[in-house]
C-alpha cells in the first residue's frame, strides 16, 4: 500500500474515509501499534431488590415484621406524647458524661409507623456474587479500555501524519477554488479580459504561481 506521502494530490483527493482509515491501520501495523476497537462497556448483572417487609416507629429502636404490633407501639408513644418524651445525650465528645434532654423537634413524627424494605439473608449471599461478577466485568473493561486508550494515544502521530496530508491538500484546493471564483468575478468586470481580470485579482490578494496556474486552466474564458 502507498503512502499517502507517496501519492499526487489528485489521488489525495479522491481518498475515501474508508481508504484513510486503511492507511492509518496500515502505518500503525507498521509502527506495532495494536490495532484496537474501543471496548464497550458490558451489561452488568441487576442486583436483586427488597423482598422483606419490615415496620418502624418513629422513636423506637427495634423493628416488627407484624404490622398489627407496629400499631401498638405507635398508639403507645403517641398516647404517652412527644413533650414527655426524652433523649439521650453526652458531653461533648466524651461518651462517659450522658444524661437525658427533652426530644427536638424533628422527632415530632415519634409513633408513626413507616413501612421498610428489607433484604433476606439469601438474597443478600445472592447480591455478593453478583457483585463480584460484576465487580470482574468492570476490572475486564477498564483493562481493555486502558490498553485501547494507550494505543490509541500511540497511533496519535500516525492519524495526524495520513489527516494532516489529507486536510493540507484539501484546504489547498479548497483555497483555489475560491481564488476561481473570485477571479470569474473579475473577468465579468473586465469584460472578460483575463490580463486586466488576473490584475485585479493579485492586486486584492497574493497567489502563488500554482494558484495562478489552477485559475487559468479551470476558469472558462
Amino acid at each position: 500500500m502507498k503512502k499517502i506521502t507517496e501519492l499526487t494530490d489528485k489521488e489525495v483527493l479522491a481518498l475515501t474515509t474508508e481508504e484513510l482509515d486503511l492507511m492509518v491501520k496500515f502505518r500503525m501495523a507498521e509502527e506495532g501499534i495494536k490495532i484496537l476497537t474501543a471496548p464497550k462497556e458490558p451489561e452488568y448483572l441487576p442486583l436483586p431488590q427488597p423482598t422483606e417487609v419490615g415496620y418502624v416507629v418513629d422513636g423506637f429502636t427495634h423493628k416488627f415484621k407484624d404490622k398489627a404490633l407496629a400499631d401498638k407501639l405507635s398508639e403507645v408513644i403517641l398516647a404517652i406524647g412527644v413533650d414527655s418524651m426524652y433523649t439521650e445525650s453526652y458531653q461533648g465528645s466524651n461518651y462517659s458524661i450522658k444524661y437525658i434532654k427533652p426530644i427536638e423537634s424533628y422527632y415530632a413524627s415519634a409513633g408513626t409507623v413507616k413501612k421498610e424494605m428489607y433484604y433476606t439473608k439469601e438474597v443478600i449471599h445472592e447480591m455478593s456474587e453478583i457483585k463480584t461478577k460484576n465487580e470482574k466485568l468492570k476490572d475486564d473493561f477498564q483493562y481493555d479500555l486502558d490498553e485501547y486508550n494507550n494505543e490509541y494515544e500511540r497511533g496519535k502521530e500516525v492519524r495526524e501524519e495520513v489527516y494532516g496530508k489529507y486536510n493540507e491538500v484539501t484546504r489547498k484546493y479548497e483555497e483555489m477554488e475560491a481564488m476561481k471564483r473570485k477571479f470569474s468575478e473579475y473577468l465579468l468586470l473586465a469584460d472578460h479580459n483575463v490580463e486586466i481580470a488576473l490584475n485585479f485579482l493579485k492586486r486584492a490578494y497574493t497567489i502563488d504561481e500554482e494558484t495562478e496556474g489552477y485559475i487559468l486552466k479551470e476558469v472558462e474564458v
